[in-house]
Formats: C-alpha cells, sequence, structure tokens
C-alpha cells in the first residue's frame, strides 16, 4: 500500500497516545524534535498535527461525497474527481463541488485555455500553474439558474461520463495513468496538425511546380522550393 500520512487534525495529544500509541511513539521520535526548532507557535505545540491546518478547506469538503482538484503544476491541465473522505496536500488545488456540470467546464478547452493564460509557469519543463486567485477566482463561471435546464443537465452527463471513462481505462490498463492518457491525446492532436499542413504542402508544391519548368536553374524558384518544404509544416503547427 505504501507510506500513509498520520493525519490527527483537531485530535489532542492525549487522545493520539492513548488511542493511537504506536503513531504517538513514532511522531515523538522523528516530528517533535524537528518542529521544537520551528519558528511558528503552532508547528512547535502541535508537533503531532500537520504543520498547516487547512481548516477552512476542511469545512468546504465536509459532507461532500466528492470534490474535484488538480495538481497545481502539471504539463496538462486535468480535473479528476476526489473521495470527499480523502485529504489533499499542498499541491492539489481543491474545488469544494461536486456538481458535474462544473466538472465539464473545468475541463472544457475554455477553462483550461484561460488556466494558461492567467496563471503562472514553473519548473524544468516551465509547465503550467493553477492559480485559484487569477484563475478559479477570475473565471466567468455561468450562473446555472439564468441557463437552459436541459443544457445544464447535458453537462452533467458529459462531465459524469468523462470521468467514468477515464477511470474505466485506467482500470483496464494496469500503469496508465492520466499523464499518459493526456499525452496521447496530444501527440494524435499534432498528428493531425501535420496532416493538415503537409495537405497544404502538396497542393503549394503542386501549384508551384505547374508554374516552374522543371529543368529551370533559375535561383529564387529553388530557393522559393526549399523554404516552402521547410517551413510549411512548422508554421501551420505554430498557428
Amino acid at each position: 500500500m505504501g507510506r500513509l500520512p498520520l493525519d490527527f487534525h483537531a485530535k489532542t495529544e492525549a487522545f493520539v497516545r492513548d488511542q493511537f500509541p504506536e503513531a504517538y511513539q513514532h511522531l515523538l521520535e522523528n516530528s517533535k524534535p524537528i518542529r521544537a526548532e520551528d519558528k511558528m507557535p503552532y508547528r512547535r505545540e502541535n508537533w503531532w498535527r500537520f504543520g498547516q491546518p487547512s481548516t477552512e478547506m476542511r469545512a468546504a469538503l465536509k459532507g461532500l461525497p466528492f470534490f474535484f482538484g488538480t495538481t497545481e503544476t502539471a504539463a496538462h491541465r486535468i480535473f479528476s474527481s476526489l473521495d470527499g473522505s480523502a485529504a489533499p496536500d499542498q499541491k492539489i488545488r481543491v474545488i469544494a463541488c461536486s456538481d458535474w456540470a462544473i466538472f465539464a467546464i473545468l475541463c472544457s478547452r475554455l477553462h483550461v485555455e484561460f488556466s494558461f493564460r492567467t496563471g503562472g509557469w514553473q519548473g524544468k519543463g516551465n509547465d503550467p500553474v493553477y492559480q485559484h486567485t487569477n484563475t478559479f477566482n477570475q473565471f466567468p463561471f455561468p450562473d446555472f439558474t439564468e441557463v437552459d435546464s436541459s443544457l445544464v443537465d447535458e453537462l452533467r452527463a458529459k462531465g459524469r461520463d468523462l470521468d467514468r471513462f477515464r477511470k474505466a481505462q485506467i482500470g483496464a490498463n494496469p500503469g496508465l495513468t492520466l499523464t499518459d492518457m493526456y499525452n496521447a491525446l496530444e501527440a494524435f492532436r499534432l498528428a493531425e496538425h501535420y496532416e493538415k499542413a503537409r495537405s497544404f504542402q502538396i497542393r503549394i508544391e503542386r501549384s508551384t511546380s505547374a508554374r516552374t519548368s522543371p529543368y529551370s536553374s533559375n535561383t529564387t524558384t529553388r530557393s522559393t522550393s526549399w523554404l516552402l518544404r521547410h517551413t510549411a509544416g512548422p508554421t501551420y503547427l505554430a498557428l
């Protein structure tokens, strides 16, 4: 199962010592000496708890059967549904909501592109960073009370179907991750763009060939042909 965190949020030291003696002893030996030197009073005095209590997030998630989240920094902006009992760490941006219509909007190209333009960039690969202040808080989510109910129902159905499909694929293919799926999707998109660019290039080559003698030694003609072969594809991809 791997490593699991010891989450004793809002629990007293006496409770942890009496109910979970082994965990208490582990924290006493490994956490308390480090926390004793921490400059923050909360961390020093509550050495058996997480460094940040995340009280507001816990309150927002309380009672939700599931919620949505996305990795703060990632090459692809992917949103997932998480079980309501999960306690995300600081690297997960949490949306305290169980409405699949909101999930569909979060996963839409419109919102993803908006996040790329308003968020930050970080890391070796200059990966996009999802920011709740500049991105989520600024995004114009629709007021569903002002939208046709059939459209909202359609969004909910599509959002739920997307989540089920992705989880089914991961379950049927051991080792497959969401990142793998979106890497493949991006590769297909690039391949599609390349084929379109190639068709344009072929038409341009045919058009120029029809107007140029195959035996011409004109320098301008040769240069134009070379330029088309080397730039038609990449230029189209950049668009």
